[in-house]
């Protein structure tokens, strides 16, 4: 005699996985969308700034990512710090710093971002063969610290393009 096994709640399950996955994606664009939206409204109209205004917040910016971007390495040279005295981990530092990126800066780093491309009518990214400046670029668009040196590759990156601005 044979018994069969029912594969009916797996496959349930699989689609349940799959309709949870499916709506965690949603609802990360809906953040993203919102977010730069929220970005847009926040910073003002950047479209009415001149072009040195625009530079001025870029190089301003700039200089907070990188700022940022050193801050948990300077945190554990520090021997006064929590983080030397062994109360926080370097994994525990970035994750602080990109909550810090995400919540402060991506979103004007966002909206200068656009503004820039429209001024400079940028349809595709193109890094020019650098392609350091590619984790600057998911630093951008997407929110996400990966790579060596995100913010600082995303702080270069804005900086080069409010350098084609004209004067």
């Amino acid at each position: 005699m044979v018994i069969r096994r029912r594969k009916q709640p797996a496959r349930v399950l699989g689609l349940v996985v799959s309709a949870i996955a499916l709506s965690g994606c949603i609802v990360w664009y809906a953040v993203v969308r919102h977010s730069q939206t929220l970005a847009a409204s926040a910073f003002g109209d950047l479209t009415k700034l001149s072009n040195a205004e625009i530079r001025r917040r870029v190089s301003g910016l700039a200089a907070r990512m990188r700022t940022l971007q050193v801050g948990p390495e300077k945190a554990i040279a520090d021997e006064t710090s929590p983080a030397s005295r062994g109360q926080y981990d370097v994994v525990q530092l970035r994750d602080m710093a990109k909550a810090e990126y995400r919540a402060n800066l991506w979103p004007e780093a966002r909206a200068l971002h656009e503004e820039l491309k429209r001024r400079l009518a940028i349809s595709k990214e193109d890094v020019g063969g650098d392609v350091s400046l590619l984790s600057g670029l998911v630093a951008l668009n997407e929110g996400m610290l990966a790579g060596a040196y995100p913010l600082s590759s995303a702080a270069n990156y804005l900086e080069s393009l409010s350098r084609r601005l004209p004067e």
